[in-house]
């Protein structure tokens, strides 16, 4: 389906949309950065997960009547799954970003994401910053060629991030998260997407208090998930925060946090993650495929990084999944059965 609300928030302070040409350069550098050879391939952003948990989405009855759009436009309770992860570390105890992606299930209607216009599934792809770290299309590249460029230019990107020392204290905030437990986290989109014929940027708020009082070893992070979620279900509020104006939210410039300039955050659902026994060398946390382009038409990606966003995500996770030989998880029909049992996802029709 193509997209048809871009462009639909102008400024004169805001960048320029990238070219084609930009994004098609930042997507060859992403296909480059995967190792030779016939082997499998870990992901190339987040390759590490603690765990996929079951869930359910409930989405409440009290929403206002403005804001029932897309998978929000009625109550409805969802089965959904949800993969935590490192954004780049093997070692949990080193500071990092954490991601958190929802994939809701049972979610009818057609899609953006070409396709999979016909699979019955939405993405919610967060992380736990609330701001990224640029939202510029140069420094975002020159970001790109530091971390998975090759020779001379990799080199060359590096000196240039030297003389950005502003953008270098955002990185090092954005990957300076240190959780006992992915649970105890809150994970935000970063970036906005339409809502209907408004923008929102997407919040999980976590109610749960953590009974992680230290990490024990490089794996902490999934033995706390799977502890915590055996013992009892954990709840996190989800979301929206309120584009109001371009001045105080601008849609091109993800570094700026919109909850601090006075953005009005609604509770639209809750998402429940049920008592399970997580299992985090289940297959089903890696071959699942996410993408914030996985979504309703009411709920399209805006702004650059998910301008970029929709061609890598989804090249990258083809190429991942033909080198390892496995078919990516997208629809309910392809899930693997879930477990009964009093409160399970898999009771919930």
């Amino acid at each position: 389906m193509k997209s048809s609300l871009q462009g639909r928030w102008p400024s004169s302070k805001q960048p320029l949309p990238p070219s084609d040409l930009q994004i098609g350069e930042l997507l060859q550098l992403n296909l480059s950065s995967i190792p030779k050879g016939s082997g499998p391939v870990s992901r190339g952003q987040h390759p590490k997960h603690h765990g996929c948990a079951e869930a359910l989405f409930q989405v409440l009855p009290s929403i206002p009547p403005e804001l029932r759009v897309g998978i929000f436009h009625e109550a409805c309770t969802y089965r959904a799954l949800v993969r935590f992860s490192n954004g780049r570390q093997q070692d949990d105890r080193k500071a990092d970003a954490h991601g958190m992606a929802i994939k809701v299930l049972g979610v009818l209607g057609p899609k953006l994401l070409e396709g999979l216009e016909h699979e019955t599934a939405q993405d919610f792809v967060l992380v736990d910053s609330e701001t990224f770290f640029t939202g510029d299309p140069f420094e975002y590249a020159l970001v790109s060629r530091a971390t998975m460029g090759k020779g001379v230019s990799r080199l060359w990107a590096g000196l240039l991030l030297l003389l950005r020392p502003c953008l270098l204290i955002r990185i090092a905030r954005f990957i300076a998260k240190r959780p006992l437990s992915p649970l105890e986290a809150n994970y935000f989109s970063t970036v906005p997407f339409s809502f209907g014929a408004r923008a929102v940027t997407y919040v999980a708020l976590s109610q749960d208090v953590s009974d992680a009082s230290d990490q024990f070893g490089p794996d902490g992070l999934s033995r706390a998930l799977a502890r915590t979620l055996k013992s009892r279900a954990v709840t996190f509020d989800f979301c929206i925060d309120l584009h109001g104006d371009d001045t105080r939210h601008p849609i091109e410039d993800p570094t700026q946090s919109w909850s601090k300039a006075g953005a009005e955050r609604i509770k639209l659902a809750s998402l429940i993650l049920v008592q399970q026994e997580v299992h985090p060398n289940a297959p089903v946390a890696e071959n699942l495929q996410f993408s914030p382009w996985h979504c309703l038409p009411a709920h399209e990606p805006i702004g650059f990084i998910n301008r970029a966003r929709k061609p890598i995500y989804r090249e990258m996770a083809r190429a991942r999944h033909l080198r390892c030989g496995v078919q990516p998880v997208e629809s309910t029909e392809d899930l693997p059965a879930y477990r009964k049992g009093p409160g399970s996802a898999g009771d919930t029709p």
